[in-house]
């Protein structure tokens, strides 16, 4: 008989999944990464390509998702179809469980959680779909003809702020508050607390060995090297001292980078040393 680890919350109502076909390959990492922290009910890795994973992971085979678009319709209109417990965690291949510790029961209380949009001015503020935990309820009746699927809207967007006045006042839906989304997962925050997991690859310079950023940087699709993400985290590894990645990622961006990208990235640079120099601290910053 196979023991359970005491150490890991055993989350046997939730299954933990990734839908990539871009970077299969990554997702896999964060599932595992996140399977390292939390015993799940399964673990489900969607995308439409034959890819090598460790046992205790499945592969469901998909139509490819060739955008944005269809990553969303995917989510919404069809993910609940493979899911059988009542909840499921959905991370991307830039968000995992970070201490399996920090997970607390109170979170199946809601049928959303996902890290907080600060910069968000009206009271939707709470939705983040890179790292989200959301109940079967919530899945299948946004896969319902009652809420029709908006192109060129995010599938996070379309539940926590198209859709969620409806969802909340005739079906009782529950998103948690900023206060529980805080303990669960962080995305864009100038510190952050101790959360179950987070989201964001410009947040990786808190959580990657330089050894484990070599292998994502030489996985990720290209276009990302071009992206203000990927100029934020090559910024915040270069503020904080962390020379050896910040080669690593310089060179890629120098490969990738035109000379617009490379104007916003020493600008920004800049601002950020001087901010640093003057505050002593970490101050937020906005990157465009």
């Amino acid at each position: 008989m196979k023991l359970r680890n005491a150490s890991k919350p055993n989350l046997s109502d939730i299954t933990i999944c990734a839908a990539d076909c871009l970077t299969p390959e990554l997702a896999l990492i964060a599932i595992e990464k996140s399977m390292m922290q939390c015993d799940f009910a399964r673990a489900i890795l969607f995308t439409d390509k034959p890819t090598p994973h460790k046992k205790g992971i499945e592969l469901i085979t998909i139509k490819k998702l060739n955008s944005q678009n269809d990553y969303s319709r995917f989510i919404l209109k069809e993910l609940y179809k493979h899911i059988k417990t009542k909840f499921v965690l959905i991370v991307q291949w830039d968000g995992y469980v970070l201490n399996g510790k920090n997970w607390h029961d109170r979170f199946y209380n809601y049928d959303l959680i996902g890290a907080k949009w600060h910069w968000h001015k009206d009271t939707y503020t709470v939705g983040n779909g890179g790292f989200t935990l959301r109940s079967l309820k919530l899945q299948k009746m946004m896969a319902s003809n009652e809420f029709p699927f908006k192109k060129n809207v995010g599938e996070d967007a379309q539940i926590c702020k198209l859709y969620r006045q409806k969802l909340i006042k005739k079906y009782k839906i529950k998103f948690a508050s900023e206060e529980v989304a805080d303990q669960f997962s962080y995305e864009r925050r100038p510190l952050h607390t101790d959360t179950f997991g987070f989201h964001g690859f410009f947040n990786f310079y808190r959580h990657t060995y330089d050894d484990d950023l070599k292998i994502i940087i030489n996985q990720i699709d290209k276009k990302i090297f071009s992206t203000k993400e990927f100029r934020e985290l090559l910024i915040q590894y270069v503020v904080h001292m962390k020379f050896k990645s910040s080669l690593v990622l310089y060179k890629k961006f120098t490969v990738y980078a035109d000379l617009k990208n490379s104007l916003k990235f020493f600008f920004h640079l800049i601002k950020r040393i001087f901010s640093y120099t003057i505050n002593k601290k970490y101050t937020e910053h906005k990157y465009d």
